[in-house]
């Protein structure tokens, strides 16, 4: 019984709040990038801490970046897996933050907690976002 509670425990989730950067010229059914990322951290815990200030650090720079429209961490509680979203105007805003010395920096600091890595982009329509975590997960399996 007491190690089915700690699996359960260990699988419970939380998400930041969607933030969104409302505007109110834009098109419902204009197609939007979407930004889908998968981490599993080590069991190093200072490596871990590194890791996740450096990810809400970025997060919350976010709305400084031309083109970008909202998005969302989730995480495990208990565990070490983490998924971000990130939705933007389109394919050359979403690489310019990739490729930007924020986020070169921040990977390269919090990537040695790091030890399973996955990515996707899709393109939706504005008005389906934010994805469900579920779909998030799901889209994420296939890669």
């Amino acid at each position: 019984m007491f190690s089915f509670l700690i699996t359960l425990i260990s699988s419970c989730k939380i998400g930041t709040p969607w933030e969104e950067i409302k505007s109110n010229n834009f098109d419902s059914e204009e197609e939007v990038v979407v930004g889908l990322t998968y981490v599993e951290v080590g069991e190093d815990s200072t490596k871990n801490k590194i890791f996740w200030k450096s990810t809400f650090a970025l997060k919350n720079k976010l709305k400084d970046y031309p083109g970008y429209i909202g998005g969302s961490i989730r995480k495990e509680i208990f565990g070490n897996k983490g998924w971000t979203m990130s939705v933007w105007k389109d394919e050359e805003s979403l690489e310019k933050f990739v490729y930007g010395d924020r986020h070169q920096a921040a990977i390269e600091e919090g990537s040695p907690a790091l030890i399973k890595t996955k990515f996707a982009r899709i393109k939706v329509k504005r008005k389906d976002i934010p994805l469900s975590w579920d779909k998030v997960e799901e889209l994420l399996k296939k890669e």
